[in-house]
């Protein structure tokens, strides 16, 4: 594992050993959102490919559970807390049960197991993104450039998309992120640097964006997309910031503006909406900042032992904050609570930020400072367009 748990001694080690993940974290843990601060408590890994002092970081693909990059991770509400895992470069996606072993989930009666490498209706080429209502799981089959609907409790094929590369109205072209609100699909089509939206039948609705640029309501390689009510936030990557618009796709507001040449986002890679906050994970920051819903500051959680964050999401009811480490092949479940100070565990160099930061409703206009975006995609290994 990439980060060691603290010494607990010989008889709560015996007892560990015999909890799940999700009980294990469960211990001091609070809901989230009882107070202005989040306070670490713990974190686990889940299906890690990959453990420090092995002579490779590639992942695993030798047992079901493993990983090879860790491309997205999304809590599945109305499962008792399971959790779905898109693993890229093995080309599926596991749904993890809450009370299974993080060493061996696969061992887990409930544990399923989606998808093979194909291009035709089931297979998947690259996934990178889930969502589900509880009785299915949609899937972004990204380098398919199309979604794909499972039932979520034996995995069987309930429909499958166009394998319908372009930029046309239903079309994409390598899309990443998904959110599922009131029967939308909402998705990051990240190559056409525009939110694209189906219906839960995979039919097409509406998109908005299309045009990469950093004018404010302009993308550039959106990679992440969460729903709150009738507003969309999306992790903007290219241009190292979120926006917020309407399901409408009118433009409401930008989170963290730069101020001269210092922008307060490197590369956010997904965003994740709970408890009143905003949870940023990012890819060549390897943090988590967390927001107002308006874009001011409360603080950044800086994770013992992770690499590159491809995408995060919360468990509202558990208070457990769930990370895709794309580095290392594996997902962090972080357990959280509210507190007046940060405990000794959350590592030193992490900022305070005042919680009480004034809001900014008004989102005033800014221009952003001009820069030439040509970095490698998180997940593609493609350079910019």
């Amino acid at each position: 594992m990439a980060w060691e748990r603290p010494s607990l001694g010989p008889a709560a080690h015996v007892a560990a050993r015999t909890m799940s993940w999700l009980r294990l974290l469960r211990l001091s843990t609070a809901v989230l959102g009882t107070m202005a601060k989040i306070r670490y408590v713990r974190q686990v890994s889940i299906g890690q490919g990959w453990v420090p002092g092995m002579p490779s970081n590639r992942g695993g693909w030798n047992y079901s559970g493993q990983l090879d990059q860790a491309t997205s991770v999304s809590w599945l509400p109305n499962t008792n807390g399971s959790i779905c895992v898109c693993d890229g470069r093995n080309h599926r996606v596991h749904v993890y049960p809450s009370d299974a072993d993080p060493k061996r989930p696969q061992a887990h009666p409930g544990y399923l197991l989606i998808g093979t490498f194909g291009f035709g209706p089931g297979q998947v080429y690259r996934p990178s993104g889930c969502a589900s209502d509880g009785k299915a799981l949609y899937i972004v089959d990204s380098y398919n450039h199309r979604l794909q609907k499972f039932n979520l409790s034996n995995g069987r094929l309930l429909r499958s998309g166009r394998r319908n590369l372009g930029s046309g109205p239903g079309q994409m072209r390598f899309p990443q992120g998904l959110s599922l609100t009131e029967g939308v699909l909402h998705v990051a089509d990240t190559r056409n640097h525009r939110i694209i939206s189906f219906d839960t039948n995979l039919r097409f609705i509406f998109s908005f964006g299309g045009k990469r640029g950093s004018e404010q309501g302009e993308l550039s390689f959106p990679s992440g997309v969460a729903v709150m009510g009738s507003t969309i936030y999306v992790a903007d990557s290219g241009n190292d910031r979120i926006q917020v618009f309407s399901t409408r796709g009118k433009f409401i507001r930008i989170f963290a503006k730069p101020a001269g040449d210092e922008y307060p986002f490197d590369l956010p890679s997904d965003v994740a909406l709970a408890h009143g906050r905003v949870f940023v994970s990012e890819f060549h920051g390897k943090k988590v900042q967390v927001l107002t819903p308006f874009g001011d500051m409360l603080q950044v959680l800086k994770l013992p032992g992770v690499g590159s964050l491809s995408s995060i999401d919360v468990d509202t009811v558990r208070g457990i904050i769930y990370v895709a480490d794309h580095d290392h092949h594996r997902v962090h479940a972080v357990a959280v609570r509210g507190a007046e100070n940060y405990t000794s565990t959350l590592p030193s160099s992490s900022p305070q930020a005042g919680a009480n930061a004034g809001l900014n409703p008004g989102g005033r206009k800014q221009k952003p400072k001009q820069r030439n975006i040509n970095r490698r995609n998180k997940r593609t290994g493609r350079g910019g367009a």
